[in-house]
């Protein structure tokens, strides 16, 4: 709708996206994650995305690249998400739960650099 402010001044009013919980409080109380469930939670939904939006699968190098920009270094600890998160978390939590598959990819094949890709 129109803000009531919006209106006055005949402005049109910009589109916004609100998400809402209509979850009742009794519901959301048996949701909630511990710290370290949230972390991993949150590091899988950004590689989910990442995986995504290439819409091929992604070389690991590239996705440690954008990591990297996001401040994830490969090889060193985290504050949030630990100490060899990269293995821990990437090559087998995530693998296990089945969030992402591993395979080798030939040269050349798919995913723009060498090496093993996610997907």
């Amino acid at each position: 709708g129109v803000a009531a402010d919006d209106a006055a001044s005949n402005t049109p009013a910009s589109n916004q996206f609100v998400l809402r919980n209509m979850l009742s409080r009794d519901a959301r109380s048996h949701l909630s994650l511990g710290d370290d469930e949230a972390a991993e939670l949150a590091l899988a939904t950004i590689v989910v995305c990442m995986v995504y939006l290439t819409r091929a699968p992604l070389a690991e190098s590239e996705l440690f690249g954008h990591l990297r920009r996001l401040g994830l270094e490969a090889g060193q600890p985290h504050d949030v998400f630990g100490a060899k998160w990269e293995q821990r978390l990437l090559a087998r939590e995530f693998v296990r739960r089945q969030w992402l598959t591993r395979k080798k990819v030939k040269d050349g094949g798919g995913g723009g650099g060498g090496g093993g890709g996610v997907g």
